[in-house]
């Protein structure tokens, strides 16, 4: 090597390298402001010695790579935590929003809305006839109730507002991915021998917007690629290929490389996406819940304190509607289901103006549970087969009761038998007594004492019917009193009527009397045809005025011809025909069950009620059978002598153990009866209840049913296991036995589910 030369090639690569760092420093100061750049420097390395005359002398310096001041590892690390603070920073922005919403200081807030509620409440109770105070309920009621729902409807607006944002963020996610594959395949190309600085600056800036976005994971490769995963180790960018994020139906789903989705909403933690995701999906339902529990709480108090009274005025017109249980059959699946109190009887109070003194009367709903339990259930193995898992729901379709009680029927001799004379029939009960005015006397019973029931046609504890007088009874302990149906036939073969004849009859029910007119048109049909539409409709006009469908109609559909029309009180009561006119004037007759019913005249009938109670208790009236007293001995002592039996029907169906109904069910008659049908006298009765199968007739399971009273709509499920050790050994579940309870009505003017 020479001298002078080596020493000018050395001075030149020095210069040259450090004129390389100058350049770079130049660019490092070019770039202070960028966010975007990290600082560079020249990696400096010895060319490397040569021998020269037995000696290595060194060949000066050479800028062997241009680098990033950049930890990657640290970076990546950073970009990791810095997702949190997006989503924290997002939460904050929210919460802020909806508790400016719900500031409590503010004249419209719900605190202060609900106090003025409550104060207008207070101010009716001081004056409470006032309809300018009822008025200001009224409007601070709607008030509270659109500041409820104005309240709910903006968490809506937020919830919208948060959804519109994943979309955004979505796409844009997306595009930053695509982006940083791009960059990882540039970076692969151009990093054979030398850092592609420009190109890794803007990856990580790409890399750090995506962290805000969502939490990730990054990890660099050795062909300087970097991996970057979220939630549950899913790949967004990996290599030169990127994957999407979806949003479907508000939730976010990531999508592989064969377009299948999986759902990753409930994983994300961090970003921006994960700040919406909380608010969205944790703090709003809760302010929503806690609106809802504010106005159904409200709700329930208003609606339990007009439980305890009356309104100023009587309901005119049917009221209908619809409050049941789901197919569970449990209350708590009604809105305010756990809130219910059955053990406590409703009571309604009507206003009856068919006159002009108005009469009033009170009618109490039984809302108790059956009190008959079912124990010993036993399923049967028919042919040694293997126990099939059921369950068996029973239903009370009929009231009754399970018990040792002994029962009667009234049996004056005037029951069921048709009275009739001139007048209507509202007097024909008053003065011919169909079932006189009297006084029952009860004596004797596990509850001791003496107690009354006055019965007359106005005023007293029932009406003279079957339905009110097993109404009255019912109120009794140790008392279960029912009414059977009561019916008469309408025969209008025998009237005769020419076409323009003007027709009036009137139908009478337990006080109230509806009366019908049409004019004879053959054009139209026969009288027959006629009379049958007058009949439908007052039965139609009659319910509407109870509020239930207890007045029915029938007749032979198929026969147009047919003049005979039955109708039928189906809870007993009193029904009666009257007045039957044409043109005006005396004319033809309507047979009332064979008694002729003309102008100026009436006929009644009344039905029996059969009446159970505890043994040794008697029950006596003030009136002798022949003069309309409904029993023919006075005191009615009821013992073994005139029993009857007081039964109940349940109704089963079998399900399998998920629930599903097998369509086998079937009827059981339940009561104070032994297996040939004669009344049962002393306790105790031993003998199980059976449910068979109705096709192959083998008995699917047995139980007993202890004493007590069971109460329409009830229901109750045996759960039928085995035990799996033991093939074929029965195994009751006793954890899914069941008594649930539900409202009910004493009679079939009104009845709850």
């Amino acid at each position: 090597m020479g001298g002078i030369g080596s020493t000018l090639q050395i001075a030149k690569g020095s210069l040259l390298a450090q004129q390389y760092g100058l350049n770079v420093t130049g660019n490092n100061i070019s770039n202070v402001n960028n966010p975007d750049y990290s600082r560079q420097h020249v990696e400096q390395a010895n060319n490397g010695p040569i021998k020269y005359a037995g000696f290595l002398f060194g060949t000066g310096v050479n800028s062997s790579q241009v680098t990033q001041s950049v930890n990657q590892l640290l970076e990546n690390r950073l970009t990791g935590e810095k997702a949190s603070l997006p989503g924290f920073q997002e939460a904050e922005s929210y919460l802020k929003i909806i508790a400016d919403h719900f500031n409590e200081s503010s004249n419209n807030s719900i605190s202060n809305v609900l106090n003025d509620f409550w104060n207008s409440w207070n101010d009716l109770s001081n004056n409470p006839a006032d309809d300018s105070e009822r008025l200001i309920i009224l409007e601070n009621g709607q008030e509270l109730s659109e500041r409820f729902n104005r309240a709910y409807d903006y968490l809506d607006q937020v919830e919208t507002e948060i959804n519109m944002k994943l979309v955004n963020s979505v796409d844009r996610l997306n595009k930053i991915t695509t982006d940083i594959a791009r960059l990882n395949l540039d970076i692969m190309g151009q990093e054979h021998h030398r850092t592609s600085n420009d190109k890794r600056d803007q990856r990580n800036s790409l890399i750090d917007e995506l962290g805000k976005i969502i939490d990730i994971k990054v990890f660099e490769q050795t062909n300087g690629a970097v991996v970057i995963n979220v939630v549950n180790g899913l790949p967004v960018v990996n290599g030169d290929s990127n994957y999407n994020l979806a949003v479907s139906e508000n939730r976010i789903n990531w999508v592989n490389s064969a377009g299948k989705t999986q759902d990753i909403t409930d994983q994300i933690a961090g970003g921006q996406i994960g700040g919406w995701l909380d608010v969205r999906d944790s703090v709003i339902p809760k302010y929503q819940a806690d609106i809802n529990e504010l106005s159904h709480e409200v709700v329930w108090a208003i609606n339990y304190q007009h439980s305890q009274g009356v309104g100023l005025e009587y309901f005119s017109k049917p009221l209908t509607g619809q409050y049941e249980v789901d197919q569970s059959g449990w209350l708590n699946s009604l809105s305010f289901g756990d809130k219910i109190d059955h053990s406590k009887n409703l009571s309604m109070w009507i206003e009856d103006n068919t006159n002009a003194t108005a009469v009033y009367s009170k009618t109490e709903m039984d809302m108790g549970v059956s009190q008959a339990k079912i124990s010993d259930w036993q399923p049967e193995v028919p042919n040694n087969l293997p126990l099939e898992k059921a369950v068996y729901k029973l239903t009370v379709m009929d009231s009754g009761t399970v018990t040792y009680n002994l029962s009667a029927e009234t049996d004056g001799s005037r029951i069921g038998v048709v009275q009739s004379g001139a007048g209507t029939s509202a007097q024909l009960i008053q003065t011919n007594n169909s079932i006189a005015a009297q006084t029952l006397t009860i004596t004797g019973g596990p509850s001791g004492g003496t107690q009354n029931v006055e019965i007359k046609y106005s005023g007293g504890d029932a009406k003279q019917s079957a339905a009110s007088i097993a109404e009255a009874l019912n109120k009794i302990d140790d008392i279960n009193a029912k009414a059977d149906a009561n019916s008469a036939v309408l025969d209008v073969g025998g009237f005769a009527a020419v076409n323009g004849d003007n027709i009036s009859f009137g139908i009478y029910v337990d006080g109230v009397t509806h009366y019908e007119t049409f004019t004879v048109d053959t054009a139209l049909g026969g009288v027959n045809e006629q009379f049958e539409d007058a009949f439908l409709s007052a039965a139609q006009k009659i319910n509407e005025k109870y509020g239930d469908d207890d007045l029915t109609l029938a007749w032979n559909v198929s026969n147009p011809l047919t003049t005979q029309f039955t109708l039928t009180s189906k809870s007993g009561r009193t029904i009666g025909l009257e007045n039957v006119t044409t043109n005006g004037g005396a004319g033809s007759t309507v047979s009332f069950s064979g008694t002729a019913v003309g102008a100026g005249g009436a006929a009644v009938m009344t039905s029996a009620v059969t009446i159970g109670v505890e043994k040794g208790m008697s029950i006596s009236s003030n009136v002798a059978q022949a003069a309309g007293g409904i029993f023919s001995a006075s005191p009615a002592t009821i013992d073994d002598d005139v029993l009857t039996p007081d039964k109940g029907i349940i109704a089963w169906e079998k399900y399998d153990t998920n629930g599903i109904a097998t369509g086998v069910k079937g009827f059981i008659e339940v009561g104070r009866l032994d297996s040939n049908g004669v009344p049962i006298g002393d306790p105790p009765l031993n003998t199980p209840i059976t449910i068979d199968d109705p096709v192959s007739g083998n008995t699917l399971l047995t139980f007993n049913l202890a004493p007590g009273k069971l109460v329409p709509g009830n229901t109750m499920s045996i759960n039928v296991n085995y035990d799996a050790a033991v093939a074929g050994t029965p195994k009751p579940d006793l954890l899914a036995f069941t008594i649930k309870g539900t409202a009910n009505s004493q009679d079939s003017i009104y009845r709850f589910k």
